[in-house]
């Protein structure tokens, strides 16, 4: 589709990285996928230092390399215009190698696109807003600490926290959509409604504040939780920051399930 509307060769290029990838010098020599690749190779480097070449991010850039290679060889034996200058994009790890393939090929590459993998100054990003949080639960309650540093970023305008509970205690179902059951394929709004509620505020410095917001167990079913904490942003508008959603008690409505026994329904 982008092709089409832009009226110029696409790509869609697969495997990178290439995975799984199961190392010979690890002891459990389970197969590793995406960021366990990442992990496992960046292991190695910090181990030994001295060798670079085995961060997997180094193959994955010389993939996108040579991918446009290809494509301007391939574009050449079509006897088509051959593409002088490529617009990259690519999310996570792909948003990662996006960024390295600019680096190393900033002739061809006029344009990155980087999906999640937000890297751009980071030096300088570091002044935004910086949010922390944990969360615990246990037989009673459950409980969200969120720190706010805005020791070199701006203070918090305002924060407060979303509280939600579950329509029964069959379901641990706080999603947007659910599956119509009279009109099988169709989605329809899930009507679990979440309230704003206060929260405490713990600490305030001239550099942190700390806020918590603390729920008890219901008697039946299961309650969604989280903290919101909004920045000013540019021209007058509003970051909002969340921390994870608590979802108590931290129990699910059946066992494990094995083989044949996990087959279910779209609901």
């Amino acid at each position: 589709m982008l092709a089409v509307s832009s009226g110029s060769i696409g790509v869609d290029l697969l495997d990178i990285p290439n995975e799984p990838i199961r190392f010979m010098a690890d002891s459990t020599q389970r197969n590793r996928f995406e960021d366990a690749i990442i992990a496992w190779t960046w292991k190695t480097f910090i181990d030994d230092p001295n060798n670079s070449y085995g961060l997997v991010l180094l193959p994955m850039t010389k993939a996108c390399v040579r991918a446009m290679d290809v494509v301007q060889q391939f574009a050449t034996r079509l006897n088509i215009s051959v593409p002088e200058t490529f617009v990259i994009s690519g999310a996570s790890k792909r948003g990662w190698t996006t960024w390295t393939t600019a680096a190393v090929d900033n002739v061809r590459v006029i344009g990155a696109i980087p999906i999640v993998m937000d890297m751009a100054n980071f030096q300088e990003n570091r002044s935004f807003p910086a949010l922390r949080w944990n969360k615990t639960s246990n037989n009673t309650h459950g409980y969200i600490r969120a720190i706010v540093d805005f020791s070199v970023g701006p203070k918090p305008i305002s924060a407060y926290g979303y509280r939600a509970r579950t329509l029964n205690n069959q379901r641990r179902d706080f999603r947007l959509l659910i599956a119509d059951p009279n009109h099988p394929g169709k989605a329809m709004a899930n009507p679990v409604i979440w309230f704003n509620i206060a929260i405490v505020t713990e600490v305030e410095t001239a550099t942190t504040l700390v806020y918590s917001l603390t729920i008890e167990n219901p008697a039946s079913g299961w309650e969604g939780f989280f903290v919101q904490v909004n920045f000013p942003g540019p021209d007058g508008t509003i970051l909002e920051l969340t921390t994870e959603t608590q979802i108590i008690p931290d129990t699910y409505p059946t066992a494990d399930c094995h083989n044949e026994e996990c087959f279910g329904n779209l609901v």
